[in-house]
């Protein structure tokens, strides 16, 4: 029932041959796409006629075959849901009839469209900070561990670290920028390589890397080193101070005659 009652609300909105997943022309999608997904088949559900839903049903095949087919509970339970909302372009996924129902219903992808928006207002107004060099790198080189065949540019770099508020960001061309620069000065020390599809790591990155953790826990070792100086420095003065404020208050003591008579004469002098 519940089943029935999803498939029929998510085919009132069918598809186009061809989804577009890019803006400008996203912005105006509102469709559903629903299939039905088996140990070894696969249901693309097109729309529903007067003997049944017309669908495409792929077992182990290479095209799908054309099926009118009695979708009911009993398949629900052979099969899993997977509805996918295109929205201005938003992507809601549902795996459950309960779920699509209640918040299709309330029209909840509204709201997170509208969360969205707000969102991407409030990064537009923040400048977008540019990594270092080397944190460019260090991300580089992690990237190549996870996976070794993996080529990147500028723009999938950008995607990567910023996720996709980046692409409606005012300055995302020039952070870009920034990127390809840092990217072509790696190109030109060694540390990567340019291919046909992109760029990729070399092992020289790792002696980059190396190097400057060592620069730079060399310049912590001479931070430190010139903080403990000061402070012995600062200690030796202190000492000084105190042992010539010791001689000055023994004077004092043994020679009170004359300590008094100093201090007659500072206070003539001032007064």
């Amino acid at each position: 029932m519940l089943l029935s009652i999803a498939l029929d609300r998510a085919i009132r909105k069918p598809p186009p041959a061809r989804i577009p997943l890019s803006l400008p022309s996203a912005s105006n999608n509102n469709f559903y796409s629903v299939e039905l997904v088996g140990d070894n088949s696969k249901i693309l559900v097109k729309e529903k006629g007067n003997l049944g839903f017309n669908c495409l049903v792929w077992q182990g095949e290479e095209i799908g075959i054309r099926r009118v087919l009695n979708i009911d509970e009993e398949c629900y339970a052979k099969y899993s849901l997977r509805i996918e909302h295109y929205y201005r372009g938003h992507q809601f996924t549902y795996t459950s009839a309960v779920k699509f129902i209640f918040f299709d219903y309330i029209k909840w992808y509204k709201f997170l469209v509208l969360k969205d928006g707000l969102d991407q207002s409030l990064y537009n107004n923040r400048s977008i900070v540019r990594e270092e060099r080397m944190d460019v790198l260090n991300y580089l080189v992690e990237k190549k561990i996870e996976n070794d065949k993996e080529n990147f540019d500028s723009i999938s770099m950008a995607l990567n670290k910023k996720a996709h508020k980046w692409l409606y960001h005012p300055d995302k061309e020039r952070y870009r920028a920034h990127l390809q620069l840092i990217l072509d000065s790696f190109v030109e020390s060694g540390d990567i390589k340019k291919h046909e599809n992109g760029y990729r790591v070399t092992g020289k990155a790792l002696i980059t890397l190396s190097e400057y953790e060592l620069n730079i826990q060399r310049h912590k070792d001479i931070l430190k080193s010139t903080k403990m100086s000061n402070k012995i420095s600062s200690a030796i003065l202190l000492i000084g101070a105190l042992g010539i404020a010791a001689q000055l208050f023994m004077w004092f003591i043994t020679n009170e005659e004359k300590a008094l008579l100093f201090f007659e004469g500072l206070k003539s002098f001032f007064y």
